[in-house]
């Protein structure tokens, strides 16, 4: 699937020295000064706090967005943009079908600058620019294709100073076919049922069952998600708290649609005696059927000792498909997603 980056910051205004001395330093306003995310929007931001942040989210969510070290320089007026061999301009975060186009680079800075592009992960184009020189880098193959700007002066040269999301070129039906060819699954329950509504106190949720037209059943979580007073997190999950041995199979997998675009959790705990673990991976819900193939190895220790950062796929206690403050910043977001083909995979 897609994966965007986006800069973040441990931000704690301090540094502890022991459990009882801390220096309070740095201060937040420095530290939130040091990295900065520039949103493209398209156009103007309104007057409304509400609406504006919904649409920085969107943007953010669908990619067009890139990262900035701001303490080495600002980088107002740095544009990257696809243009396809008939001349569309695209956007990051985009999946294009055409690959045979150029990256067009505006770097309007007065200072020089070195230039990469990483394609598959791998350096594809690396140049030295003198300043307030553009670029244009010629595409001739399928990939995905993200950029790298260095400020080629200086103490911290060596820093990526700007990091773009990439340009998805191509690789759709290359992935879905990957996907076709590795999946042997065997569904996860023996029923839909073991799955129940959990969530904080003020958030609601409801399970539907549907019958699909090719007769799959499937189970649709409505939601309304909604903090309380004196308390950070509020969520709605579908949990199903029971115990299953899946250490003969790679991963999970699933299809699923929602009521809108918009990001979810799988999560996963295990159970040794008393102590648990629990592991976690983000994935895209959109409003038309998707496949969703999440490796078991690819899922993030989120709670537990460092020593369990692998799950132990033979002591699965308990499986969540949620959402959560952590991917929606509005206390009253809701929606619904539906989910169907539930099942593990080699």
């Amino acid at each position: 699937g897609k994966y965007l980056g986006i800069y973040a910051l441990d931000a704690h205004a301090k540094i502890p020295l022991t459990k009882k001395i801390s220096l309070n330093f740095p201060s937040y306003e420095s530290i939130f000064g040091t990295l900065n995310v520039y949103v493209k929007t398209g156009s103007p931001l309104t007057s409304d706090p509400t609406l504006s942040s919904k649409q920085i989210i969107e943007c953010i969510k669908k990619g067009r967005f890139f990262n900035v070290i701001e303490a080495i320089s600002p980088a107002n007026g740095f544009e990257i943009v696809y243009r396809s061999s008939l001349g569309n301009i695209h956007e990051t975060g985009g999946s294009i079908s055409d690959s045979t186009g150029t990256i067009l680079l505006t770097l309007p800075f007065d200072f020089p600058v070195r230039i990469k592009i990483i394609k598959d992960g791998k350096e594809y184009f690396v140049n030295r620019l003198e300043p307030s020189t553009n670029a244009q880098v010629k595409i001739n193959e399928p990939g995905v294709y993200r950029c790298e700007i260095y400020a080629d002066t200086g103490k911290f040269k060596k820093l990526p100073w700007i990091a773009t999301n990439p340009f998805f070129l191509n690789i759709k039906e290359k992935e879905k076919d990957k996907q076709d060819q590795i999946l042997f699954t065997k569904a996860v329950f023996d029923q839909i049922e073991p799955f129940k509504v959990e969530k904080n106190n003020s958030s609601s949720g409801s399970i539907e069952y549907k019958n699909q037209e090719n007769g799959e059943k499937s189970i649709i979580l409505n939601y309304v998600l909604k903090g309380e007073s004196g308390e950070r997190d509020y969520w709605v999950s579908l949990a199903a708290r029971e115990s299953i041995d899946l250490s003969d199979f790679t991963g999970i997998s699933f299809e699923t649609r929602s009521s809108e675009q918009m990001r979810y959790w799988l999560e996963v705990r295990t159970k040794n005696g008393e102590e648990e673990s629990w592991y976690r991976h983000s994935f895209l819900s959109t409003p038309e059927w998707n496949r969703i193939v999440i490796p078991f190895g690819k899922m993030v220790l989120i709670y537990g000792e460092m020593e369990n950062r692998s799950i132990d796929q033979s002591r699965i206690g308990s499986l969540f498909i949620s959402i959560n403050n952590s991917i929606v910043n509005f206390p009253e977001t809701k929606g619904w997603i539906d989910l169907k083909n539930i099942s593990s995979y080699k």
